[in-house]
């Protein structure tokens, strides 16, 4: 599809079913809006879902985080030792950041040359650059999250003799993978009666049993631990025995995670009710709003209706400066510099952009209807900035 064709707003083609496989983060996010998810999933002209707009700054923030993460796990398997160690050495050697971030930064460049929301993107930093940043946050939290590793962590690595063990791995065969190399990173695992599957970010294995760890270089959040809990839930599907211990390990400190039979047993109904709601919401079609706080950073509030009308019944909304989304009909082309608009309370606003923002726009005509998002309000004008989307009804 075409940049200018997607501004005009369609439904979808077909509406997205529940998904055969759920995870923490698709039911976290049907669970916060279910139309949400279903108008992002769905299936569009020319587009197997919804493409969500590329920002530079979060793009960037997510090539760092994920190295950051990598560089964690890695060393986490060599036994967290001393920078400058020669062991230390040979593991971000094995890594390369240079060349993972080349890579991390030509998978997002491929996925968005076919975004149609793509439209002039650039990331903001070079190579070096963001090679810069990740080792000014890798120095600032590495002694940190060392001294915080839990070290049965470091005793297991220690006395592990293959390091096949920092490789990515696959679920079929994990406990004789573990059996051998006592420890495995980013294992994926499915539950054996629940349609769920997750990622487990690390497993150890020592003289005391099976144990468990979430590397995070951010910071808490209160769904860390949820997560955690459904790996042990995972683990227990695959292997039919609990975790002997779990733990979260943050930049500041490590937060072991109680594990016992009957709190995993409550993790268990509590997931399966999830997606039994989840399964329900997702049958309607469309399925109903959750208006909130955070709608304003929906990356699909352009297709739903209920929003935009709850932004009409907001009297402060159509008048507050700052950057705001806002829906006119198009009164009048005063200028090629823009154009006069109606508001949902009848009165009129003059809405203007500079040469190089109207090269991006297609052509608006007098009696269109358009839904702006993220215009620059000021008294009563909108600009349209280089960031602003703007679709037509």
């Amino acid at each position: 599809m075409s940049h200018e064709r997607f501004y005009f707003l369609t439904r979808p083609t077909e509406w997205a079913a529940p998904p055969k496989m759920y995870s923490f983060s698709s039911l976290k996010q049907i669970a916060e809006c279910p139309r949400r998810w279903q108008l992002q999933n769905s299936k569009y002209e020319g587009l197997d879902r919804y493409p969500s707009r590329p920002n530079p700054a979060a793009v960037e923030g997510r090539i760092i985080h994920s190295l950051l993460e990598k560089l964690f796990r890695a060393l986490a398997c060599h036994g967290m030792p001393l920078i400058g160690s020669e062991t230390f050495q040979k593991c971000l050697g094995e890594i390369d950041i240079n060349l993972a971030i080349s890579r991390l930064i030509r998978d997002y460049e491929e996925r968005i040359a076919l975004n149609p929301r793509g439209h002039g993107f650039q990331l903001r930093s070079s190579i070096q650059q963001l090679r810069n940043k990740v080792v000014q946050i890798f120095r600032d939290q590495y002694d940190k999250i060392r001294k915080n590793t839990p070290p049965s962590i470091i005793r297991s690595s220690y006395n592990t003799l293959k390091k096949q063990s920092c490789n990515d791995v696959t679920g079929n065969d994990f406990a004789v993978l573990l059996n051998t190399n006592k420890v495995l990173t980013e294992l994926t695992l499915e539950h054996k009666e629940l349609p769920f599957s997750g990622i487990v970010d690390f497993i150890w294995l020592d003289d005391e049993g099976i144990k468990i760890s979430d590397f995070k270089s951010g910071a808490y959040k209160h769904d860390h631990k949820d997560q955690v809990l459904l790996y042990a839930l995972l683990l227990k599907s695959n292997l039919q025995c609990l975790p002997k211990e779990a733990f979260i390990v943050y930049p500041d400190r490590s937060e072991r995670v109680e594990i016992d039979e009957n709190i995993v047993e409550n993790v268990f109904f509590d997931l399966k009710n999830k997606i039994i709601t989840a399964i329900r919401e997702l049958k309607s079609v469309p399925a109903k709003t959750s208006l909130n706080e955070n709608c304003q950073y929906c990356p699909v509030r352009q297709l739903c209706d209920q929003y935009w009308v709850s932004l009409s019944n907001d009297p402060h909304q159509v008048k507050k400066p700052g950057v705001v989304d806002i829906e006119v009909e198009v009164t009048g082309i005063h200028s090629n510099h823009g154009f006069v608009g109606r508001r949902s309370d009848c009165d009129n606003l003059k809405v203007v952009y500079e040469t190089n923002v109207a090269k991006g726009l297609p052509i608006i005509k007098s009696g269109e209807r358009l839904r702006i998002i993220g215009g620059k309000q000021l008294s009563n004008e909108i600009e349209i900035m280089p960031w602003t989307e703007v679709f037509h009804l």
